[in-house]
């Protein structure tokens, strides 16, 4: 866009003074009036590209939904499996109890007394192994809620 404005002055004769004044105001613009549906078709390719995007994070919300939620799950039932082997401990140390007391008065064997203390070893495996489970599951758990990264995790072991 441009303008100007312009006055000129003619001399004066007998007392007349001419004066002539010139405005201008000009606009240039380059319309394409023919682009052979480029236009259209870049529009058309941005909108397909904006709906492939969304539907994308569409689909990586719902994985990681999906994860969270059978990662807690996973949770949940290592937590009972804990408290289950925790419940075996109790119970294979009051029968050990119990044969050790039995064999005192005569009515059980050494080897009744080593069999209850191997399955009271068993129970305490099979705790450790459902500890360990559990904490797996607490570390899948966090990692699906973006509480733990390897950046993070790795940033807290060199401090």
């Amino acid at each position: 866009m441009s303008g100007g404005f312009k006055t000129v002055h003619i001399g004066h004769l007998a007392g007349i003074t001419e004066q002539s004044e010139t405005q201008t105001i000009g606009v240039r613009a380059t319309l394409s009036l023919y682009q052979g549906g480029a236009t259209r078709s870049r529009m058309r390719e941005a909108k397909r590209s904006a709906k492939r995007q969304w539907y994308e994070i569409q689909e990586i919300k719902n994985r990681i939904r999906q994860e969270t939620t059978s990662n807690w799950h996973s949770y949940l039932a290592a937590r009972r499996v804990t408290n289950s082997r925790q419940m075996e401990i109790e119970s294979a140390v009051l029968a050990l109890n119990g044969v050790r007391e039995e064999a005192r008065l005569g009515q059980r064997t050494i080897l009744d007394i080593l069999d209850a203390d191997a399955e009271l070893i068993e129970a305490r495996i099979a705790l450790a192994n459902a500890q360990h489970d559990e904490v797996v599951s607490q570390f899948a758990l966090a990692a699906s809620l973006a509480m733990i990264s390897p950046e993070i995790t790795e940033s807290r072991v060199s401090q």
